[in-house]
């Protein structure tokens, strides 16, 4: 978690430098929507350069593959489970899935799903078995 901070806000500083001024250190004049379009611009590259890690769980590639879709949303209309399933390499399905478990979870089990100790399908069997008990009753 501290490595994509610590690149966040490398992203935000550099971006910072380039709306008061060129590489050069001449002044320019920038807009705030142009800055603003910068630091998302740059949110979204950290989150696409984070996703190809090879080392990253399903539970932790949904969720980078979740702000990248929030920070699209923002710029144009898109199918956000969609997007997210795209990105992350997983199904749709997978993504609503993670999202029932995300309202409903500890986080203890949250924890572990980010770790990749557990499957979100295990997980949401699990949790869709309690509920049927709970209704049934």
């Amino acid at each position: 978690m501290t490595n994509k901070l610590a690149l966040e806000k490398a992203a935000t500083k550099e971006g910072q430098k380039l709306a008061n001024g060129d590489k050069y250190g001449n002044e320019t004049l920038m807009s705030k929507s142009s800055t603003v379009d910068r630091e998302m611009e740059s949110m979204i590259w950290i989150a696409e350069n984070q996703l190809g890690r090879c080392n990253l769980s399903k539970a932790a590639r949904i969720e980078l593959a979740s702000r990248r879709a929030e920070l699209l949303r923002a710029k144009k209309p898109i199918n956000v489970r969609k997007t997210i399933a795209e990105a992350a390499g997983v199904s749709e399905q997978t993504v609503y899935r993670y999202m029932k478990i995300i309202e409903c979870a500890d986080a203890d089990t949250l924890e572990q799903l980010r770790r990749g100790e557990i499957r979100i399908g295990t997980v949401y069997e699990k949790f869709m078995a309690e509920s049927r008990v709970i209704y049934e009753v």
